[in-house]
């Protein structure tokens, strides 16, 4: 095996650790990033399945459409209040992800959390 070979082994079971991680922590959305797509779509969707916290990403898209085991955005409630998340993937570093603009994206999911009058809205990178 080569030294390349084991260190993504070694970062795959440190991805799938610190998933684990976040579900013992009670986390209450992951917003996916550049780390956490390395792995690719089959990893995700396994560990997806593994975890009680839904994977957040506004602007992700695989074969044009967004991805099953991704949500756009989420509404949650804390304290009392209704509060709509967005989290946005940064476009130049995806190996095989393609995301749409992210401007045009904000706009279109605040457009659609902003018409929930009781919603607050919380951006994330």
């Amino acid at each position: 095996m080569s030294s390349l070979s084991k260190e993504m082994d070694f970062r795959k079971e440190t991805s799938e650790f610190m998933l684990q991680a976040m579900t013992l922590m009670r986390y209450d959305v992951l917003n996916l990033g550049v780390l956490d797509l390395q792995f690719g779509q089959e990893f995700l969707e396994n560990e997806r399945q593994k975890v009680s916290f839904p994977f957040l990403a506004s602007n992700l898209r695989y074969n044009d459409s967004p991805p099953p085991w991704a949500k756009e955005y989420l509404i949650t409630e804390a304290g009392g209040i209704k509060i709509g998340l967005i989290g946005v993937v940064d476009p130049e570093r995806l190996p095989e992800f393609l995301t749409t603009e992210q401007r045009k994206v904000l706009r279109a999911r605040e457009r659609r959390l902003c018409r929930c009058r009781d919603v607050r809205l919380s951006l994330r990178f």
